[in-house]
């Protein structure tokens, strides 16, 4: 799930198998072997250390983030490596093929079901209920949790005033149709080269279409998640102006 400016992502921090958490041993630790699972993190001063796979600017901020982790904790060492989102996904293949994945890792939530079977599931000691439930979901395959949310980015539309006072914007669209007939306005009447910025393709562009069609009331698929749904009224168009989606991406 690549991300910019205008494409967000959920994520969720992971827990993997061939690690998981006792290379940050407490009390009588001494370490993790490949192949060892997550356990439950006993009281006490952490010691060791931990691998964490980042990506994007959370690979280059996180070690900001552990250093208070390991004031707290001397005998602790945290290894963060930086891994670009358009090489994240075949990185994570790689590194679970030979054996050699970090003991947590930044995942995006559309990677859970492919990786699932490579990672730990979330410790019971983790209270699941303090998070947001959808948040929470998202870490969730056949009903076990494989991870912790990490965090949740709302996608909103955001426009120059200036432009759609010109453009004679003075309330703003609710519906496909609407925001479609803004665009529009904002080209022919404000002057702008294109009147809405969309991710037009590549990695991860279906989340940009898929708000459009949540709010519509449109499911990705089908209940028993064995059939998509692109085809569907809720998708393709509102049902009311006749409106599709790709028209508004044009």
């Amino acid at each position: 799930m690549k991300r910019n400016i205008r494409t967000t992502a959920v994520v969720a921090l992971a827990l993997t198998t061939s690690m998981g958490l006792a290379a940050c041993g407490r009390s009588a630790d001494t370490g993790a072997k490949a192949g060892d699972t997550a356990k439950t993190v006993s009281s006490g001063k952490a010691t060791g250390t931990i691998t964490i796979w980042a990506m994007g600017a959370e690979g280059e901020n996180l070690p900001k983030l552990t250093k208070d982790f390991e004031a707290a904790n001397p005998g602790v060492k945290v290894e963060v490596t930086a891994v670009p989102w358009d090489s994240a996904h075949d990185k994570f293949k790689t590194a679970i093929t030979a054996g050699k994945t970090p003991d947590a890792a930044m995942v995006g939530t559309t990677w859970m079901g492919e990786f699932a079977q490579a990672l730990d599931a979330t410790p019971a000691t983790i209270d699941k209920s303090t998070f947001f439930e959808g948040a929470q979901k998202t870490t969730e395959v056949a009903g076990t949790s494989y991870g912790v949310p990490w965090y949740v980015e709302t996608r909103l539309v955001y426009y120059r005033k200036d432009l759609a006072a010109k453009a004679g914007i003075t309330t703003l669209p609710t519906d496909w149709a609407g925001l479609k007939a803004m665009a529009k306005a904002m080209q022919d009447k404000a002057g702008a080269k294109w009147g809405i910025n969309l991710q037009a393709g590549g990695q991860g562009s279906w989340q940009t279409i898929m708000p459009f069609a949540w709010s519509n009331g449109a499911e990705v698929a089908t209940a028993d998640q064995k059939k998509f749904t692109f085809d569907t009224p809720e998708t393709a168009g509102d049902g009311r102006s006749g409106e599709v989606l790709p028209e508004l991406l044009h």
